[in-house]
This record gives structure tokens, C-alpha cells and sequence, in this order.
């Protein structure tokens, strides 16, 4: 069946429509829900944590942050899908066939105990060019899956400080996640079909999860 530009465009208006009336307010945007003190919540049944917000059915959290000898800070990322429909994501792009996945439309936010902010992006230091052939890093996400990403934060840098490297002194820190869903912007004459794909696109913030660095004073 041949789908026309026409038809998906008044399918995304319908959808815009209804999540605006179930939410209140835009479906393009959302902003995670906290306690009165800032915290991350309690976990809830499964060790999920409470304190997410989920729009247009995706859910978005830092489920852990962890530490060891070799990598200073690594976290994990969910993506989970908590609608009654399958949806894709579009995380950023892949070189050399999919051997190589770089998920740049996760940035993240971190925060130091003086309140300076950093927004940091994704930047694999073994990839610093792009050559070659480009596809969207695609994740077809089934109603009631999730999909779970291992980062590090010597992957990313701060553009508007300029820090290539993040030398992080020792002390209390938060960081959040944000996720700029997107439609296919990589299309091959191969993977042309990819447009008609239900994207979910649109902005989605994690809750604020806090770590240590060094032994608390």
C-alpha cells in the first residue's frame, strides 16, 4: 500500500492533538517531575524509579550511575516504551554498516555543587571524522520494551567551555539526560522507505540523579 506524503502529515497532526488533550500542554517538549527537595525519588515496583515524566508514551531515565578504576563515571540510559503502540527511535547515526553506533541525540547535564551547569555532548574520540556511508541509528522499540544504553563520560565534552576532557574535581554532583527524538535525516538509496517509519520525535528530559566523586567530606 503506497502511503502519501499527505496521509502521514494529517496522522502526526492527529497525534499532536490527542497528546495535547491527554497531557495539557505540547507534545513537542517534556520536563521530568521532582521531589520538593530536588532528589531522585524512591524506586518503584522493579526498581523503576518514580519520579519520571513520559510523553507520547516514552519514558526516559538514568537508572544508574556508577564508578571504577578504569571509568570514572558511566551511566545507564532507558528508553522505555510505555504506550499501547511499537514506536522508533532515531538516537544518531551509524557508520561503516552499523559496526560503528553513535548516539548523539543524547546529550546530558551536569551539574556541580556551586550550581554551574555543563550541557555536554556525545563525541566518540576513535570516530573523530566521518567517511563513507551514514545511516540513522535506529531503535525499534515495542510497546512495553526497553532499551538500555551504557555511557561513559569520557565520551562527551562541553562545547561552550571548550572541554574536550572533563577533569571533575571531587565532589557531589547531578546529571540529567535529554533526548531530541528525530525522523530518518539519513536516507540511502537503500533505506529511502525509513520516512515512513512512526518516529517519535520531540524533547525528553530524565530525572536528576546524583553521584560523588571522592570520599564525602
Amino acid at each position: 500500500m503506497k502511503v502519501s506524503g499527505k496521509s502521514v502529515a494529517v496522522v502526526s497532526l492527529l497525534a499532536m492533538f490527542f497528546a495535547t488533550a491527554q497531557f495539557g500542554a505540547s507534545p513537542q517538549t517534556a520536563w521530568p517531575h521532582e521531589s520538593e527537595s530536588g532528589e531522585q525519588g524512591a524506586n518503584g515496583k522493579g526498581g523503576r524509579p518514580i519520579n519520571f515524566y513520559a510523553i507520547e508514551g516514552l519514558e526516559l531515565s538514568i537508572l544508574s550511575v556508577s564508578a571504577d578504576s578504569n571509568d570514572p563515571i558511566r551511566l545507564k540510559v532507558v528508553f522505555e516504551n510505555v504506550s499501547d503502540r511499537d514506536i522508533v527511535l532515531n538516537l544518531g547515526m551509524m557508520l561503516a554498516n552499523g559496526k560503528v553506533q553513535l548516539p548523539e541525540e543524547i546529550r546530558l547535564t551536569l551539574t556541580d555543587e556551586s550550581g554551574r551547569s555543563r550541557q555536554l555532548h556525545f563525541s566518540d574520540r576513535r570516530y573523530p571524522g566521518v567517511s563513507g556511508r551514514v545511516d540513522d541509528y535506529i531503535v525499534p522499540l515495542r510497546a512495553g520494551s526497553a532499551y538500555t544504553l551504557n555511557l561513559s563520560l569520557r565520551d562527551y565534552w562541553c562545547p561552550k567551555s571548550k572541554e574536550f576532557t572533563l577533569e571533575l574535581k571531587p565532589e557531589r554532583y547531578t546529571v540529567r539526560a535529554e533526548f531530541t527524538g528525530k525522523s530518518a535525516r539519513h536516507l540511502n538509496s537503500d533505506t529511502e522507505g525509513l520516512e515512513f517509519m512512526p518516529f517519535w520525535t520531540g524533547k525528553l528530559k530524565s530525572a536528576a540523579v546524583h553521584f560523588q566523586i571522592g570520599k564525602q567530606g
